[in-house]
Parts: structure tokens; sequence; C-alpha cells
């Protein structure tokens, strides 16, 4: 066979052209390489073709975050390396460990976690190939760093107006009840005054008539 092909048995079979992503470097070659950069995977045999690590995915951003809960999205990558075995292992970091997860979705929720917190939160896109190119890893990488919540403002928006309108419900009778008493309180000493001032009218004018 000449040079480009390959015959992995001896005979009179026809030479195969080299899979994409490979080639023969001499004459007579029984197998095709793979081309820098690509590789098989352990399973596939030397008829397939040679596939690559994919690129980093894209737009990695937090949906949602709560005091122990941070909820991550993100793209698939613009090249997947030519395969559809896509794969994302997300890496969560804190002062204290490190915990990997892995996902064949584009969304994760890591739950568990310690309120007001800093983390960085790293995804790493791979595929079947991505183990013989682990060197690499960190060109396939994105990351982002997020804070949990701590428990004092940790309060689902739903709270807020309730909470506001079980203090109105409670504090209208309260206050029309003090406003009552003050009411009370300043009739009542109106009336002691007028009482008073008229008991020293009628003192007087009996002081005038025995004069």
């Amino acid at each position: 066979c000449e040079e480009g092909t390959y015959k992995p048995f001896a005979g009179d079979s026809d030479c195969n052209g080299c899979p994409n992503n490979s080639y023969s470097a001499s004459p007579g070659a029984v197998s095709c390489q793979c081309l820098s950069g690509y590789y098989r995977a352990p399973h596939e045999d030397i008829t397939v073709r040679c596939t690559a690590p994919p690129s980093s995915p894209q737009n990695l951003t937090n949906t949602s975050v709560t005091k122990t809960n941070i909820s991550i999205a993100w793209l698939e990558p613009t090249y997947n390396g030519g395969r559809t075995d896509l794969y994302y292992v997300i890496s969560i970091k804190s002062s204290t460990n490190v915990i990997e997860y892995s996902t064949g979705h584009t969304n994760y929720t890591l739950m568990g976690l310690t309120p007001f917190t800093t983390y960085e939160i790293q995804v790493i896109a791979r595929n079947g190939v991505s183990d013989q190119d682990n060197a690499n890893d960190n060109n396939r990488t994105v990351t982002i760093t997020v804070t949990t919540l701590n428990s004092m403002t940790n309060l689902p928006s739903t709270e807020t107006p309730q909470l506001l309108s079980l203090t109105l419900m409670i504090g209208a009778p309260v206050v029309l009840v003090l406003v009552l008493c003050v009411c009370i309180i300043i009739v009542f000493v109106i009336v002691i005054i007028v009482r008073r001032n008229r008991k020293k009218r009628l003192v007087n004018l009996d002081l005038s008539f025995v004069g």
C-alpha cells in the first residue's frame, strides 16, 4: 500500500484510505496514526476516524443563588471535537475543599453549600478522548465566582409583601385603639377642667351674696 493508505492484513485485498484526521507515513502501513491533537478512544479500532477533545463551554452564568444552593447554566462548546459523547465536569472550590460533579446537561444545581461563602466554580467540557489530552484541560474550562447568601437575606421575594400586609393588618386596629384612648383621655380632662371652673364660679357667686 502506498503512503496515505493502509491494509491491516497481508493478502490480495485492497488498501484502505486513512480515516479522517490520521495518516500513514510510509508505504505498506498496517494502520494509520492520528494527527497531532487527535485521538481514538480506547474502545475504537483502527478503522475509526480520529477525533479531538471539545472546546470550552460558552457563557457560564449563575441563574439562582440561595444561602445553600447555586444554580448555573452554560451553552455547548462551539467545537465538539467531532464526537457525540460530550459531557461536563463541574468543579466547585471553597477555601477548604474541592468537589467535582459530572453531567450531560448544560445546567446544574449545586446543593448543600455553606451560607455566605465564596465559591469558585469551573465547568470543563470533555468527551471520549479527553483523557488522552488532560494537559490542555485549562483551555476547555470556564470559571465564575459566586457567593452564597447569608441566612438573614435569603428571603423569597414573595414573603416581603405578605409580611408587610400582615403588619398592616395587625397594626391598624392597634393604632385605632390608641387613638380612641387618647380621645377619651382628652375628653375626660376637658370635663374635669370644666367642672372645676364651674365649681369655682359657684363658690365666688356664693361669697358675693354673703358679702
